[in-house]
């Protein structure tokens, strides 16, 4: 099979990942994933340093002669520049040839001071700059193959840490860098941005030696020659040739468990031990800390973790703790069930009543905001968060309920921040009774917007005022009006399906689940947006319900905050292809008011149990689900 930059890279981590991705159909919704698209446009503005670039189409094989073609120019720069040597292929960000010279030109979007330094000479300390050498390594041995004459250099481009954009067009003045030659203020403005550093040396030494912090037993201190010979030569693709056992990157691996396109997880089809009882259920899915340490010691399976007697029951670690559920308790919980203990469905502390003091009417909200390495603004910088929709759902004191939601659609040169301010406070009576957040961001958004309009206080005044009285209750002696929904589930609620995280989404299966088995209701439709759906509905190839899978359309679906970010950039920037321009909009809206109204009803769940609690732990025993 064909090696690439990312599969060397995977494959180095782990060589059963090969066997996986040989296995796996990837299908690719919409042409270019939207981060893919943001990056290839940091890249663009990278170019401009350059002369006669050039960019090569998206077919592959294109690509690969319209390379070949240019490369035989005395000087130029092939923007995603592809070589192929064998079944090694690679795709360049930038190749610059000067005379005998080629130089590789990575783009990365880790934030950098100029005052840094500007070589990497060695191996880092750390894992993601060791990674960018890792990438710059493979390339340059593709590279060597394909032009063994060359003498290869490698340059890797940051965001620079100071940089403050001069200029608010540079998004619209990005969209037309590929067509026609650049103003030069453009140019100026993009070479301010970034930094560049001479990667050749800390590149040569990854090519000779691969280093342990990114590579798996198998390869420590080969040669990327060697690795690439192996990769293509030893039929890794064919399943576990090379005695693979558990290891640290499993932690992090997508192939670790069970999903919708491979019925077997590794670990089930690799590890396989017919004594466990739920090999499903893996240490690091375990909640709080020391599941690396249990790994190393051997203990991967919740079931092998060694247990503490004297906790060995929920009755015993009910009475261990005080007024709140802690993440310890949670934990041990999860080991209780991994042995087939009795656990309860649902657990409360009495702390939980708080939530019906709360002042009416009840505003659930949702924020979503980008953090591009590409300003937005003059006075910007890289990663300066831009707040760009809102959802909300508010409850009144009679049950009612009433939505509001608005997404910035403007163009590329707009800054969405006070038109934000003004659709916020325009919902209905949203400066009475209290804001509901899950976490801090919306809280902290709001701050730094405040901030932000601060440091131009004559100019937007206005702005200023309304933040401040979104923030903070005249009525409550200007006490703050947000509510933190995560806090009450965290220290009050306990769910036996939630398993290893706290989150949002998360939290919202767990009640649904609990709804559609225990309580045997088959259908809760509500509208999310445009869209009526029955939130008890697994999406296909699921067994519990999950309505973050049924929002979408047959060719796209955007279920989680960094893709709504990425995509939002992608139609800022007009990156969007012509069959995308409605489509991804309303799936950002649809996604964003299936946030808030996730919040109504965690809300209106924990609010059934209250009146049972009166005072005292409310503990509901059902028949589980394991």
């Amino acid at each position: 099979m064909e090696i690439n930059d990312n599969l060397f890279q995977q494959s180095v981590a782990c060589p059963l990942k090969l066997f996986y991705y040989a296995k796996q159909q990837k299908q690719r919704f919409g042409g270019l994933p939207f981060r893919h698209r943001n990056k290839l446009h940091l890249r663009d503005a990278v170019s401009l340093r350059f002369a006669n670039r050039k960019f090569t189409s998206d077919d592959t094989e294109t690509a690969i002669r319209e390379t070949a073609e240019w490369l035989k120019e005395e000087n130029v720069a092939v923007c995603g520049a592809v070589l192929k040597s064998g079944s090694l292929i690679t795709r360049i960000p930038i190749l610059v040839k000067e005379g005998d010279l080629l130089t590789i030109v990575q783009i990365h979007g880790k934030l950098r001071k100029r005052s840094q330094s500007s070589e990497i000479a060695s191996v880092p300390k750390s894992r993601s700059t060791t990674i960018y050498l890792l990438k710059a390594a493979y390339r340059s041995e593709v590279v060597h193959r394909v032009y063994p004459e060359a003498e290869i250099a490698v340059r890797f481009f940051f965001p620079d840490k100071t940089y403050r954009c001069g200029t608010g067009k540079l998004y619209t003045a990005m969209m037309s860098v590929r067509n026609s030659p650049p103003q030069e203020e453009l140019a100026e403005e993009c070479r301010r941005l970034f930094t560049a550093v001479d990667a050749t040396a800390g590149t040569l030494i990854v090519r000779k030696n691969m280093p342990e912090n990114v590579s798996h037993r198998s390869f420590h201190g080969l040669s990327v020659k060697a690795i690439c010979d192996k990769l293509t030569d030893a039929g890794l693709s064919e399943g576990n040739v090379l005695d693979v056992r558990i290891h640290r990157e499993c932690k992090y691996c997508d192939f670790r468990k069970n999903s919708d396109n491979e019925s077997e997880g590794c670990w089930n089809r690799f590890f396989f031990d017919e004594e466990l009882v739920y090999p499903d259920r893996h240490v690091f899915e375990l909640i709080g800390h020391g599941n690396d340490q249990h790994a190393t010691q051997g203990h991967h399976f919740q079931e092998q973790v060694p247990f503490i007697d004297q906790f060995n029951s929920f009755e015993i670690i009910k009475k261990s703790g005080l007024n709140t559920i802690s993440i310890y308790q949670r934990r041990l919980l999860q080991l209780i069930g991994s042995r087939n203990d009795r656990l309860p469905g649902l657990w409360m502390k009495p702390g939980i009543q708080k939530i019906k003091d709360l002042n009416y009417p009840l505003h659930f909200l949702d924020f979503e905001a980008s953090t591009a390495a590409l300003p937005l603004d003059r006075g910007f910088g890289p990663y300066h968060p831009v707040v760009f929709q809102f959802s909300c759902h508010t409850l009144y004191r009679d049950g009612s309920v009433f939505h509001t939601g608005w997404l910035d659609e403007s163009d590329g040169n707009e800054n969405p921040h006070v038109q934000f301010v003004k659709k916020l406070a325009d919902v209905n009576r949203i400066f009475e009774g209290t804001l509901i957040q899950y976490s801090q961001f919306e809280y902290r958004a709001l701050r730094g917007l405040l901030s932000e309009f601060q440091r131009n206080s004559m100019l937007y005044e206005h702005e200023i005022d309304t933040i401040k009285a979104l923030l903070h209750a005249a009525s409550n002696g200007g006490g703050d009006r947000l509510a933190d929904l995560s806090g009450i589930i965290a220290n009050y609620y306990y769910n036996h399906r939630l398993r290893g995280g706290l989150g949002l989404k998360q939290v919202l299966k767990s009640i649904l689940t609990y709804m559609k088995q225990d309580e045997g209701r088959i259908e809760l439709k509500v509208d999310v947006h445009d869209l009526s759906v029955n939130l008890l509905e697994p999406p296909s190839g699921k067994l519990n319900p999950d309505p973050y899978g049924l929002i979408g359309t047959k060719e796209m679906n955007i279920d989680e905050g960094s893709l709504a970010m990425d995509a939002w950039i992608s139609m800022k920037s007009g990156l969007l292809k012509q069959d995308e321009t409605n489509t991804v909009p309303l799936l950002l809206k649809r996604y964003c008011s299936l946030d808030s109204l996730a919040l109504l009803i965690i809300f209106r769940h924990l609010m059934e149990f209250v009146p049972e609690i009166n005072g005292e732990d409310l503990v509901i025993f059902k028949e589980l689900d394991r």
